[in-house]
């Protein structure tokens, strides 16, 4: 449904189409309180001063009507509204207890499952996870944020596990990557399996196939499926507008419609991840999309903005996107810890700053050798202050780190 354009006149009244499923829904902005009343088989918009709110309207939601469900239902408008008191949308008393998703809904803010637990055991808030799902097929259930993790360990890295609680459970969104076997995909082979595992997605969900897939494998570049084909870069890119058509239209052969884009069949955004400048990803990042993700390490790419800014100049100023498409980071660490602080501060405060403010991430990445990141084991204090700062949403400086600088 087309997002309601609100101001702050005494008393407005917006219609709107939509999928009834409660009576009163009452969300906070300042001053400014919208209560979404069911009439009929709409929804009406009410936006009043306060003193104008009856008592009687305050505080339902928490029993009323999950946030997620909210959001499932209502789609892309109901995350424009401006939510900018989720406290006291949601019943409770103090900012300390806040849902961390609000007043930048979009961007969701964690790491890798692995890292997870020790994750919220110190205290940073999780609003993303990154999941990696298995290879050679697409499974039919959106995966789930974890409630538990099995302790593990591979050849670098060993990992708590245990029961997750994760505060706010309801409001983790997932930034999942399939990896279908192409010629099967391309076929309609997993359209059954698709519309099953879109079919429960929140809008700032994002879905993208084969991360990487411009890695050097077998001496040249491009990853290699089960079936033996090497995902080229146009291989990529056809697979790419396949599942984007499909979020859109319900069939991956069908060009959507304008309409189609601003009301999709599935709410998932639908993007490619990949690594390196941005000239040397493009090839494999098919255009339209709605979102594209780089995998960032600071060993690579020493100033995050820079490289940043080049996605941002082809996905939106050059207009590679789909309107609105923003870039997103799906992995990001250094490999030297006394660097992350700061190295984390510009990056994230980067995506959260850019022009384009629609679903996007900034997700650490928790594993490997040390070369380019590391195991959180290796997380010190500044780490993990700045990533519950992060986490929080604060983007105070936190001491001589350099700010990021936009196109």
């Amino acid at each position: 449904m087309q997002s309601p354009q609100v101001t702050p006149s005494p008393f407005q009244v917006i219609r709107c189409n939509g999928i009834p499923g409660t009576k009163f829904i009452y969300f906070l902005k300042g001053e400014l309180n919208i209560l979404v009343i069911l009439e009929g088989s709409g929804w009406l918009w009410h936006i009043m001063k306060e003193q104008n709110t009856p008592s009687s309207h305050k505080n339902i939601i928490g029993g009323k009507f999950s946030r997620r469900k909210f959001l499932t239902v209502a789609g892309a408008s109901a995350l424009a509204l401006p939510l900018l008191k989720p406290w006291q949308a949601f019943g409770q008393a103090t900012p300390a207890t806040a849902d961390p998703n609000s007043p930048n809904p979009w961007l969701m803010r964690g790491a890798n499952v692995d890292a997870i637990p020790d994750m919220v055991k110190a205290g940073i808030p999780i609003t993303g996870v990154r999941h990696y799902c298995a290879a050679n097929t697409v499974p039919s259930v959106w995966p789930a944020p974890p409630g538990t993790v099995a302790a593990g360990s591979n050849s670098q890295c060993s990992w708590q596990g245990g029961t997750v609680t994760i505060p706010n459970l309801i409001d983790v969104s997932m930034c999942v990557t399939i990896y279908p076997l192409v010629n099967t995909l391309l076929a309609g082979g997993y359209d059954t399996e698709l519309q099953s595992l879109m079919s429960t997605a929140k809008p700032r969900e994002m879905l993208s196939l084969w991360h990487e897939a411009s890695n050097i494998t077998q001496g040249a570049p491009g990853k290699i499926d089960g079936d033996g084909v090497r995902i080229t870069g146009n291989v990529a890119r056809a697979m790419q507008v396949y599942l984007y058509n499909f979020a859109k239209t319900g069939s991956g052969t069908t060009t959507p419609t304008a309409s189609q884009i601003q009301n999709p069949v599935y709410k998932c955004a639908i993007g490619a991840v990949d690594i390196g400048h941005w000239n040397d990803a493009v090839p494999w990042m098919a255009p339209g999309l709605d979102f594209y993700a780089m995998d960032l390490y600071e060993a690579q790419f020493p100033d995050p903005s820079a490289v940043l800014n080049g996605w941002d100049y082809q996905v939106r100023l050059q207009g590679h996107g789909a309107p609105g498409a923003t870039v997103a980071v799906a992995e990001c660490n250094s490999h030297i810890d006394s660097h992350r602080e700061c190295y984390f501060y510009t990056a994230a405060k980067w995506v959260w700053n850019q022009t384009n403010r629609g679903a996007r991430s900034f997700l650490t990445f928790w594993n490997g050798d040390g070369t380019l990141g590391g195991c959180w084991s290796t997380a010190g204090p500044g780490t993990i202050t700045e990533l519950t700062n992060i986490g929080s949403q604060d983007y105070t400086n936190p001491g001589g780190c350099p700010e990021p600088y936009f196109n």
